[in-house]
């Protein structure tokens, strides 16, 4: 690879992984609404989605610090 396809890399690959990371995390909230006629699978989705925009947010707090 030359150095301006590196840099091309570069310069387009944080955008889309924010962009992925971010669109993700709205995802996954929107699951994590709790709403009245949950049954008990509901639930358990609920819980799920919830730790995993927990941990979206982890990943995403380390990926803007550049870590």
């Amino acid at each position: 690879m030359s150095a301006a396809s590196i840099s091309e890399f570069e310069r387009l690959k944080p955008r889309e992984t924010y962009k992925a990371i971010k669109d993700m995390i709205k995802k996954y909230e929107k699951i994590s609404e709790v709403t009245p006629d949950m049954d008990e699978v509901d639930c358990a989705i609920q819980r799920t989605a919830t730790m995993v925009v927990e941990d979206l947010k982890e990943v995403f707090t380390v990926f803007k610090s550049g870590d």
